[in-house]
């Protein structure tokens, strides 16, 4: 008889231990999508990410959505907003016309389940909850909120294979992105509808989607000097860079991923053989690379994808929504792409990206 996974379901309390805990930086095999720290305390982290933007963005519809399950507390992540709590849930939704909501919900109580690599997740119980779930394959997924503020639902079909950042989840495969943080891309991109009541606002609309998870086993900004990171749809391909400096071990990491049909036909962090994410702007005295507190914002970013089936691929990024309020130390945006390979056609696209400062 075939191998079946067993389920596999983690029951988390908001209460910050002091328990010593372990990470998984390295991949079994299974529980892609799963937890990674094991068990959260007061100063590692583990997350589920969500968001999607319009695919008419170009026109002039400003609509995109982000989505976060916590389970850290304030000490290991900012985005923590309450210092009593690991647990939190947080939907940033973009209206057509640009108007930003942020609504940060603080559950007692929260699951998560998976079965092989794909994952079902609980914030709350009762009245007021948020979750998702996911098909076995991980080509299907859900994200549904069900309370007073915010109600609906944001719906995902996979169109690009999984990755780490190193390439496809093969057993033994890397997990980190930088030392002491991982990264697992289980849905690159994703034909995506929203449709989301937020403060007695609508917000619908169909788009590129994407989920990933990000864990760690210190505090990230002990960690972390800057990153760049971003997904989009540039015609016919599926893209997703990485590109991170450490102060760690002073070094800059990279993950370059691109598909294409369904297929995976660039996947690396290779230095030199990856990708290159860099600002561009109206550059004062302090340099737009690497990003700092006193980095003008940047307008744009130039990715460059170093072997794409034998060729380079560039792409240039120009922001159109800016998602998060000037001077956070996580810069957001939603934009428009071109790019392609030397001497042939240019693709056009939608993108949403961020920058995290040192």
């Amino acid at each position: 008889m075939p191998y079946e996974p067993a389920e596999i379901t983690t029951y988390l309390n908001s209460t910050i231990l002091t328990t010593p805990s372990t990470a998984e930086f390295t991949y079994p095999g299974t529980g892609l999508d799963g937890p990674k720290v094991h068990p959260v305390n007061g100063t590692n982290f583990d997350w589920w990410y969500f968001d999607a933007v319009s695919d008419d963005l170009p026109n002039g519809d400003l609509s995109s959505v982000i989505i976060v399950f916590y389970t850290l507390s304030q000490t290991a992540f900012f985005g923590q907003r309450q210092n009593d709590s690991v647990l939190a849930v947080s939907i940033a939704g973009t209206l057509r016309d640009g108007t930003r909501n942020y609504i940060n919900l603080q559950p007692d109580e929260a699951t998560i389940t998976r079965l092989g690599d794909s994952s079902t997740g609980q914030w709350g119980f009762g009245p007021n909850n948020a979750s998702w779930s996911s098909s076995p394959d991980l080509r299907t997924w859900v994200v549904t909120f069900n309370n007073e503020i915010v109600n609906g639902s944001l719906t995902m079909t996979s169109i690009a294979p999984p990755h780490l950042p190193c390439g496809l989840p093969t057993p033994l495969a890397t997990e980190l992105i930088i030392p002491n943080v991982g990264w697992a891309n289980a849905v690159p991109d994703a034909l995506t509808s929203v449709d989301f009541t937020i403060n007695g606002s609508s917000l619908q609309f169909s788009g590129a989607g994407y989920h990933d998870k990000n864990w760690g086993d210190q505090p990230l900004f002990d960690v972390e000097d800057y990153w760049y990171w971003g997904h989009g749809r540039l015609g016919p391909y599926s893209i997703v860079w990485f590109d991170a400096g450490s102060l760690v071990d002073g070094e800059e990491h990279f993950s370059a991923y691109v598909a294409r049909d369904g297929r995976m036909i660039s996947g690396s962090c290779v230095a030199g053989e990856s990708v290159i994410a860099r600002p561009w702007g109206n550059q004062t005295v302090v340099p737009l690379h690497p990003p700092t507190n006193g980095s003008a914002p940047a307008e744009g970013f130039e990715i460059v994808f170093a072997e794409v089936e034998g060729k380079e691929m560039r792409v240039n990024v120009t922001n159109v929504v800016s998602l998060t309020p000037l001077g956070a130390p996580i810069a957001r945006w939603t934009g428009t792409m071109e790019g392609g390979f030397e001497g042939e056609r240019v693709w056009t696209g939608v993108a949403l990206y961020e920058e995290i400062l040192g």
